[in-house]
């Protein structure tokens, strides 16, 4: 969904709209947790303002905060490359394909036998998907 094109100004009086300012904020985040004070004076910007886009970030999963000792520390929330090399969600979806579907009604089905004399309800057909 894309947001509205706010427009955001530094101490220095030069506006900046709403995604840029999500850059820079992303940008100053190399390696280590920052606190929303240390943002704002690397950046020169009002508290306000960039507490607003970090709370923003945070509820878009882009941002992890912390709290200790009253202070919230954040920082971003893949910070380990080999995560995104091992783990990249778009590679593991395109490498599982649904080969075939097959349609069994009850009768086709394993005959299971419990303890107990308990009795087993079956629906009348189910899916089987068999992902290679």
């Amino acid at each position: 969904m894309p947001q509205p094109d706010y427009l955001y100004k530094f101490n220095n009086g030069k506006t900046i709209l709403r995604e840029d300012l999500i850059n820079v904020i992303l940008k100053t985040f190399v390696g280590k947790k920052k606190t929303t004070m240390e943002i704002v004076h690397e950046i020169g910007m009002k508290y306000n303002s960039v507490s607003n886009i970090v709370r923003y970030l945070c509820t878009t999963g882009q941002l992890v905060g912390k709290r200790k000792n009253r202070v919230a520390y954040y920082r971003k929330t893949c910070d380990c490359p080999l995560a995104n090399l091992f783990y990249d969600k778009e590679k593991i979806l395109q490498s599982f394909k649904i080969k075939k579907k097959i349609k069994r009604t009850v009768d086709q089905s394993k005959n299971i036998s419990y303890p107990n004399d308990s009795v087993i309800k079956y629906n009348n057909s189910y899916m089987d998907i068999m992902y290679l």
